[in-house]
């Protein structure tokens, strides 16, 4: 139980975390619970968390192409085998993602994970549609490929409700969300948070950087 508490201190700060519950759970519809939250010292931080402690040096990272450039300098820091899977004007494409797994298989390799910016994309702009999102979820659940979803431009949107997240959507803890202040409220404030299945966001807030360096 101490060791538990522990880990909910590292997460961040307990209002903090409050309050970006009650604020997902109004806006998206669902609350991630206090296990599936952790915030991040912004979203490259958590990305680079992310690829350290779920995955190798070596395994195989599905990108959507094109996508947002220090992320890609982030993945091959691991060093990663990326692989570009084309996108169109409603985002990612499905068979692309389809064809980009049965090829990995085919060299007798297995995807690790897909990261993505599937809501406002940069640097094309261009959002996944529903259609493509469902399908996205149900292909990813069967083939157990974690989603990597940056989602730091969920804010932008001006003329219209910004899409669902592919995490509020998934019931299978296949996804993991990336949050940031830094578009909404501050570049500079290195601020952000990760949202996903409980046993990823707790291995993540117990990692040796938090551990060592502070919540």
């Amino acid at each position: 139980r101490q060791r538990q508490m522990c880990i909910r201190d590292r997460a961040g700060a307990g209002p903090l975390i409050g309050w970006l519950r009650t604020r997902i759970a109004l806006t998206e519809g669902r609350d991630p619970g206090s296990e599936g939250i952790t915030i991040t010292g912004g979203s490259s931080l958590g990305l680079d968390q992310v690829c350290t402690l779920l995955a190798q040096p070596g395994d195989v990272v599905l990108v959507e192409s094109p996508t947002y450039h220090y992320a890609v300098r982030i993945l091959r820091d691991h060093p990663f085998e990326l692989v570009p899977v084309a996108a169109d004007d409603n985002g990612l494409r499905i068979e692309a993602v389809e064809q980009a797994l049965a090829d990995v298989k085919r060299r007798g390799r297995k995807a690790r994970m897909l990261y993505c910016v599937p809501t406002f994309n940069n640097p094309t702009g261009a959002s996944l549609s529903m259609q493509r999102r469902r399908a996205l979820i149900d292909l990813a659940t069967r083939e157990d490929l974690l989603i990597l979803e940056d989602d730091v431009y969920r804010d932008l949107a001006y003329d219209s409700i910004a899409p669902p997240s592919l995490w509020s959507m998934d019931s299978s803890g296949i996804v993991l969300r990336l949050g940031s202040f830094a578009k909404s409220l501050a570049p500079g404030l290195r601020l952000g948070w990760l949202t996903g299945a409980p046993a990823l966001i707790q291995r993540i807030a117990g990692g040796g950087v938090l551990d060592s360096g502070g919540g």
